[in-house]
C-alpha cells in the first residue's frame, strides 16, 4: 500500500454518522438506501418500498436519542441511511429544493422568489443525493410538513423528515453538508410562503404535488385525487374541491395522512385549476375544510400493511355494526347490573358451509403470531416471582409503542391493563425500565391505560346462591371503560384477585372465561388472564391451575417458568406454549431478565458462556482505562485505532480474542457502561471510547 493511500482519511460508517447526530441531540432512525421488495405474508403480494422510506415500523415517530438502540438498528441495517425528523425535535425546519429528472426544477422557482423578495441569508445547507439542496432554518411552530409550496420546492416541518448529510445510497450517491454555518432565521417572505394559509406565487407553472406518505397505497390514492382536482375543467371545479377534500379526509380520519399536508395539497391543486382565482381564498378554504371534516367522520379502510405503524388500519364498518348491535341490546338490558344481559335472538344463526364456496377463507388473526390468538382469552401461568406480570406488562407496552419485544411482535394498538397485585408506584418503576429498554419514553405510552387495584376490591365476578357466576359492579365499570377506550389488548392480573368463585369448579371457571371471551369478541381485542399454577401444575410442568375448566375453556395457555436446577442461571426464563387451538404446541423461547425487562437469550448462551462474556467485558474496561491513562485513544470503528484490535494485542488481554472483545464492546455500549465522545474542531472531529463512570467523576472533580 502506498504512503498516499495510508494517509487517506477514514470514511465514517453509517453508525458513526448516526451517533454523531445523536451527540448533537438530533434523534435518528434508519431508512432504506435502495428500493426493496417486501412480500405480504398473507396474500403473497409483492410491494416495493422506495429508497429513503423508514426501516422501522413506526417511522419518524420512532426516531431516538438512545445510543444503544441506535447501535442495534445499524447492526441490523448496516447500510441504512440516517433519517432525521424535522421540526421541534431538532429545532429546525427544512426547505427542500428538488432538481430534474423526475421533478420540477426547484432551483428555478427559488431564483424567481429571490428575484422578487431578496436573497436568502446564509444558513446551514446540504446537497442531496439527487443534486438538490436542503436549507435548514430555525424552528417555527407555524411551519408544518407540506409538499409543493412551489414547483420542485417542499417544506419539511413538524411531522416530516429528511435524509441526513453523510448518508449514502446503494448506487454511491451521497448526502453531504455544504458548509458548517449556524442555522439562521428564515426571512419573513419565506415564512409567509411556508405558512399553510399562504401559497407561493407560481403563475404559468403546471401543478406538481407529491405526498410524503410512506404507504404506497396511500401515496397513489392521494396523488391521483389531487391530480384529478388540478385538471378539473370549469363547470365542476367547485364541486370537485369539496369531493377531493372529502376523499382525502377519509385518509386523515384513518390516521394515514397528516391533515396539514392534505390542506396544502388541496389548496395547491385548487390554485392550479383556477378555482382559487374564481372563488377566492376564503371560499376555497371553507370548501376544503368542510370536505375534510366530513371525510374524517368516515375513515378509509385499506388492506393491512406488512409493516405496522402506531395507528394500524381498522375495519370501521364492523365497529359501526357492533355499535348498532350494542345499542339494540341495551334497550333489552335488565335494570339489575349484577344480572348478565340475556342474548335475545329472533332465530338461530344457521349457516350452510356450501355458501362459502369460492369465497376467500378469512385469515387467522393474532395478537402475537403462533402465541396469542386475537378475539380470544389466553392464560399466562407462572409461579410467584417468576415475572409473568412484568412479561405481560412488557407485551402491553410494546403494543402501545408499536415495537417488537422479547423476540416477538405484538400487534400495535391501545392497551388496557388491570393489575390487582401491584401498586401504582411499582407499575411506574416497571414501565420506566421497559420503555428505557426499548429506547423510548413514558410519554410515548399515550395508548396505554393502567387500572392499579392492589388495595381495592377487584373481583369481577362472584357466584350467587345457586353457584351461578354473576358480574360485579367492578366488571361493569371496567367493561364500560374498555368499550370507550377500545383496546386491542387487555391484561387481567391475576385470576386469584379477580375471580370470586371456586377455582376447582369447572362450571364456574368456564363461565368466567366465557364472560371474558364475550368482551374480547365485542371489542375485537385479545385478552390475557394471568394465573398462578397449582403445586401439581408446577411439579408436572403443565402450569395448570385448579380445575381443567380453565385450560379447556381458553384457546391458548402459556407457561412462564425458571429452570428446576438450583445451580441454573437465576435470570433465565422459559416461555412455553402449553395449549393453542390454532397452531402447534410445545414451542419454547428462552428469555433473560436484563435491566428491568426480558430480552431473548442469545443462541448458544449458557452460564459458562455468561462467565466468558463477563471476563471479556472486565478485560475491555480495564484495558480501556489503561489506554486512556497513557493517552492512547481508541474508537469503536474499524481502523488503526479500533479498540478490540489494539486490546487483543496487549499483554494484559490474557488471551481474550479480538472477536470476544468486539462483542463485549457492543454490549458495554448498549448498556451505557462505556460511551463514545467526540473531540477536535468541527471540521475534523475524532471519536474515542471512554468508561462512562470515569467521565462522570472527572467532570465532578472539574466542577469542584
Amino acid at each position: 500500500m502506498t504512503a498516499a493511500a495510508l494517509q487517506q482519511p477514514e470514511v465514517p460508517s453509517p453508525l458513526e454518522i448516526a451517533l454523531g447526530y445523536n451527540r448533537l441531540q438530533w434523534p435518528v432512525f434508519p431508512c432504506r438506501h435502495a428500493p426493496e421488495d417486501v412480500a405480504d405474508p398473507l396474500t403473497g403480494e409483492i410491494e416495493t418500498r422506495g429508497a429513503k422510506t423508514p426501516l422501522i415500523s413506526n417511522g419518524l415517530n420512532g426516531a431516538s436519542l438512545n445510543a444503544p438502540l441506535i447501535g442495534r438498528w445499524w447492526a441490523r441495517f448496516p447500510d441504512a441511511m440516517i433519517g432525521i425528523p424535522t421540526g421541534k425535535k431538532i429545532g429546525a425546519w427544512v426547505l427542500d429544493i428538488d432538481v430534474p429528472p423526475g421533478h420540477a426544477d426547484g432551483r428555478l422557482w427559488l431564483a424567481e422568489m429571490e428575484a422578487m423578495h431578496g436573497k436568502l441569508p446564509p444558513t446551514r445547507t446540504a446537497t442531496t443525493a439527487s443534486g438538490g439542496r436542503h436549507y435548514f432554518w430555525k424552528y417555527s411552530s407555524d411551519v408544518k410538513n407540506r409538499a409543493s409550496i412551489g414547483p420542485g420546492a417542499d417544506l419539511r416541518g413538524e411531522g416530516g423528515y429528511v435524509i441526513a448529510a453523510g448518508s449514502v445510497m446503494a448506487d454511491g450517491r451521497r448526502y453531504a453538508w455544504d458548509n458548517d454555518f449556524d442555522i439562521a432565521e428564515a426571512p419573513e417572505w419565506l415564512i409567509k410562503l411556508a405558512t399553510p394559509q399562504q401559497s407561493a406565487p407560481t403563475p404559468g407553472h403546471t401543478f406538481d404535488y407529491r405526498t410524503r406518505a410512506t404507504d404506497r397505497y396511500v401515496e397513489a390514492g392521494v396523488d391521483d385525487e389531487l391530480r384529478i382536482l388540478a385538471s378539473t375543467a370549469p363547470g365542476g371545479r367547485g364541486h370537485q374541491v369539496n369531493a377531493s377534500a372529502y376523499n382525502l379526509g377519509r385518509f386523515v380520519g384513518a390516521n394515514l395522512l397528516n391533515r396539514s399536508e392534505a390542506e396544502a395539497g388541496l389548496y395547491a391543486a385548487a390554485q392550479a385549476n383556477g378555482v382559487l382565482e374564481k372563488d377566492g381564498e376564503r371560499e376555497t378554504w371553507a370548501k376544503i375544510r368542510r370536505g375534510l371534516d366530513a371525510g374524517i367522520l368516515k375513515p378509509k379502510h385499506i388492506p393491512e400493511r406488512e409493516v405496522a405503524d402506531n395507528t394500524p388500519p381498522m375495519d370501521h364498518s364492523r365497529m359501526v355494526e357492533r355499535a348498532r348491535e350494542k345499542s339494540a341490546a341495551q334497550k333489552l338490558e335488565a335494570a339489575n347490573d349484577n344480572v348478565p344481559p340475556a342474548s335475545t335472538i329472533s332465530e338461530l344463526p344457521v349457516v350452510n358451509p356450501a355458501d362459502w364456496q369460492d369465497k376467500e377463507v378469512p385469515p387467522r388473526e393474532w395478537f402475537i403470531a403462533d402465541w396469542i390468538p386475537h378475539r380470544q382469552v389466553t392464560i399466562l401461568s407462572g409461579d410467584g416471582g417468576v415475572g409473568k406480570s412484568l412479561l405481560a406488562l412488557q407485551f402491553g407496552a410494546a403494543s402501545a409503542l408499536a415495537v417488537d419485544t422479547a423476540g416477538l411482535s405484538p400487534k400495535p394498538g391501545k392497551v388496557l391493563y388491570l393489575g390487582a397485585e401491584d401498586e401504582e408506584d411499582e407499575f411506574h418503576r416497571r414501565l420506566a425500565d421497559i420503555v428505557r429498554g426499548h429506547g423510548r419514553h413514558l410519554s410515548d405510552l399515550s395508548d396505554f391505560r393502567l387500572v392499579p387495584m392492589a388495595d381495592l376490591d377487584a373481583l369481577l365476578a362472584v357466584p350467587d346462591g345457586k353457584g351461578v357466576l354473576q358480574p360485579t359492579k367492578v366488571w361493569s365499570q371496567f367493561s364500560d371503560l374498555a368499550r370507550g377506550f377500545k383496546p386491542r389488548f387487555i391484561v387481567l392480573d391475576t385470576v386469584a384477585d379477580l375471580f370470586g368463585g371456586d377455582e376447582i369448579k369447572r362450571g364456574q371457571a368456564r363461565q368466567f372465561i366465557g364472560m371474558l371471551r364475550k368482551l374480547a369478541i365485542e371489542l375485537d381485542c385479545s385478552i390475557m388472564l394471568l394465573a398462578h399454577p397449582s403445586q401439581e401444575g408446577i411439579r408436572s410442568g403443565t402450569g395448570s391451575s385448579g380445575s381443567t375448566g380453565w385450560k379447556n375453556s381458553s384457546r391458548s395457555m402459556l407457561y412462564f417458568s425458571r429452570s428446576d436446577d438450583k445451580e441454573a442461571d437465576t435470570d433465565l426464563r422459559f416461555l412455553t406454549n402449553k395449549k393453542l387451538n390454532y397452531a402447534s404446541v410445545g414451542n419454547e423461547i428462552r428469555l433473560r431478565w436484563e435491566s428491568g425487562c426480558f430480552v431473548p437469550e442469545a443462541a448458544g448462551s449458557s452460564p459458562a458462556l455468561g462467565l466468558l462474556n463477563r471476563q471479556a467485558e472486565r478485560t475491555f474496561i480495564d484495558l480501556l482505562r489503561t489506554f486512556s491513562r497513557t493517552g492512547q485513544h481508541v474508537g469503536a470503528s474499524p481502523g488503526t485505532n479500533f479498540a478490540p484490535a489494539k486490546m487483543a494485542k496487549h499483554p494484559s488481554a490474557g488471551g481474550v480474542s479480538k472477536k470476544s472483545l468486539e462483542a463485549a464492546m457492543q454490549r458495554l455500549l448498549e448498556d451505557g457502561t462505556i460511551k463514545l465522545v467526540w473531540e477536535g474542531p468541527a471540521s475534523k472531529q475524532r471519536q474515542r471510547l471512554i468508561v462512562t463512570a470515569d467521565d462522570y467523576f472527572s467532570r465532578k472533580r472539574d466542577e469542584e
